[in-house]
């Protein structure tokens, strides 16, 4: 019922809100240019395929990214956007109230954008530009919640999120060639995880695997279902390392060190457990060092991807025709979400094999 309101809501304000447009935004002109992508993680690794589209299609475009803080990191140093508008908590369902979406579209306003590309389903952030003045808005259009956008592009569940982002330039008239996931890797981070690795005595033979078993969370979020059992993930961790002689580097953020203990003490001769020990950039360096990752849907598989990693990629309620490892080779696992903790010998078996067919292919 809720839902239903909510979309009925979008659909009346959209007619009492919508403008004519300006003129669209072309390459042969300099404009200004607002992309409102506000979370999570792994969403905003996923709209880098469209920032480097667009920077493609507009060359001489001046492009800001809102984004929230929680979700900045997944853009540092992207060379396809000239500047981040940090949007605070705004954006991130149910972490902001009206006081701060308020002051989210004075700030918006002030900064006179001429156009703006809305990749978020909130109706909130759909009338942000609406809101802030800005004169020609093209966006998703889930069900009707594309308030006040000139151009609307629907989203069909089937398609992959990142291909829905790149339908909105396709509706606004540019072209798409090659697209793929993009995350800018610093000097400074490929040299502290060289550091790292000599120090934990992690040479660089083949193959050399990263391994998440974490994911699932953001701030005020908890969706542990999309986690494969600690369990499988240490009886994967052991077979790949009898048959590949793999070395497995574990990783994930300090609240995931519980999760990569279980997996290090059920296959500790193959395991280097680095829980907590690298920043964001740090741990794309590290991925893109490794001839592989394994993890569940979450941000470190889309950063896996952005750096050009193979992935095997466990999926258990969410579909990875949607959130999928995108432009890069990889293999999906489904996995049973409703036996919970339980290993399943034969969830364990496939994803070993998805690991012998990448690695075959990058030896």
């Amino acid at each position: 019922m809720k839902t239903r309101l909510i979309e009925h809501a979008s659909r009346l304000l959209h007619a009492l809100l919508r403008t004519r447009p300006a003129a669209p935004p072309v390459a042969s002109a300099s404009a200004n240019v607002l992309v409102i992508k506000p979370a999570s993680l792994g969403d905003v690794l996923m709209s880098t395929a469209f920032l480097a589209a667009l920077r493609a299609n507009l060359p001489q475009a001046d492009v800001t990214v809102l984004v929230t803080t929680w979700a900045k990191a997944a853009l540092a140093g992207n060379p396809h956007c000239d500047r981040l508008l940090d949007a605070g908590s705004v954006g991130f369902p149910g972490r902001y109230g009206l006081r701060a979406y308020r002051a989210c579209v004075a700030r918006v306003r002030q900064e006179e954008f001429t156009h703006c590309f809305v990749l978020d389903r909130s109706p909130l952030m759909a009338v942000l530009p609406r809101l802030a003045g800005i004169p020609w808005r093209a966006g998703l259009n889930s069900a009707g919640r594309g308030i006040a956008l000139h151009v609307g592009v629907p989203c069909p569940d089937e398609r992959h999120e990142a291909e829905i982002y790149l339908d909105v330039l396709r509706a606004a008239g540019f072209g798409v060639e090659r697209p793929r996931l993009h995350y800018r890797l610093r000097a400074e981070d490929g040299a502290a995880v060289k550091r790292l690795l000599a120090e934990r005595d992690v040479t660089p033979a083949f193959p050399l695997i990263a391994l998440h078993p974490g994911g699932g969370t953001n701030p005020g979020q908890a969706h542990v279902g999309k986690r494969w059992p600690s369990g499988s993930f240490a009886a994967l961790a052991a077979r790949i390392a009898r048959a590949h002689g793999a070395r497995i580097l574990l990783v994930g953020g300090a609240d995931e060190a519980s999760i990569t203990g279980a997996v290090q003490s059920g296959a500790p001769a193959a395991c280097v457990d680095l829980a907590g020990a690298l920043s964001f950039g740090q741990l794309g360096a590290l991925i893109q060092r490794c001839h592989l990752f394994i993890g569940n849907d979450s941000a470190p598989m889309h950063l896996a991807a952005a750096v050009g990693t193979p992935v095997v990629a466990l999926f258990g309620p969410t579909p990875p025709e949607r959130y999928g490892p995108y432009g890069v080779e990889s293999a999906v696992v489904r996995f049973n979400s409703s036996k919970g903790d339980v290993t399943d010998e034969r969830e364990v078996r496939a994803a070993a094999a998805a690991v012998a067919r990448l690695l075959d292919a990058s030896a």
